[in-house]
């Protein structure tokens, strides 16, 4: 009696239906989750990536219920939990996948590069990247004049800001110039760095003509002293 006066209510026969059309239903999402993209400050671009099928639903108002999607989004690919739901009855759950792109101009490598190679040995040029891939582009080449790569990178990929990381004041297997003080005496010979160093840091040190290694501290870039 109930269930009866509440399709009277609605306005609706018992075990009347509706067609709900899958392209609508593909709009609504797109619609949404562009949005929410929009929102978060984001220039990428939405597309429902696969067909979604027409369903038959109890008559009454109908309310699409998009979530969120899990995990990093944008991507160039993810599944979004969508909800059709009917008041009065069981919302019927679904999946629909959708695509992300967000081409832009912006630096990339021309050669394929070792990790700790010294920005100033790096070469890059323009090119348009779908971006949706990836972190915040480093567009900015005179960053790269004291920075090195933190790994390795291929022809072609964009430069990001998190490929790169500041040169230490001292770099492993560079030359460095090694100075020893007792007193008053000051003996400067060259040497190569056997760690990175910053400033202030003690590293391992070998001498030149020496098979031995000893603890310098970094006074300046490519300069460490011994004094103790």
């Amino acid at each position: 009696m109930a269930l009866c006066l509440a399709f009277a209510i609605l306005g609706v026969s018992p075990g009347a239906t509706q067609r709900v059309d899958g392209e609508h239903v593909a709009a609504r999402v797109q619609e949404e989750l562009q949005a929410r993209i929009a929102a978060s400050g984001s220039s990428a671009r939405v597309q429902v990536a696969t067909p979604v099928a027409d369903q038959s639903l109890p008559a009454g108002p109908l309310r699409i219920e998009v979530g969120e999607v899990a995990g990093r989004w944008p991507r160039s690919r993810a599944g979004v939990p969508v909800r059709l739901a009917v008041e009065g009855f069981a919302p019927r759950s679904m999946t629909v996948w959708v695509s992300a792109s967000d081409p832009r101009t912006v630096l990339t490598y021309t050669s394929d590069y070792a990790a700790g190679e010294a920005g100033t040995s790096v070469h890059v040029a323009p090119a348009l990247v779908d971006m949706v891939c990836c972190t915040a582009a480093a567009n900015d080449p005179s960053m790269l004049a004291d920075r090195r790569l933190r790994r390795a990178v291929r022809a072609g990929a964009p430069v990001l800001a998190d490929d790169l990381q500041a040169l230490p004041a001292v770099a492993a297997q560079e030359p460095v110039a090694v100075a020893v003080e007792r007193g008053s005496v000051r003996i400067v010979t060259a040497g190569v760095a056997l760690q990175d160093g910053a400033v202030g840091e003690r590293i391992a040190v070998r001498a030149q003509q020496s098979r031995h290694a000893v603890q310098a501290r970094v006074v300046a870039r490519g300069e460490v002293i011994v004094d103790e």
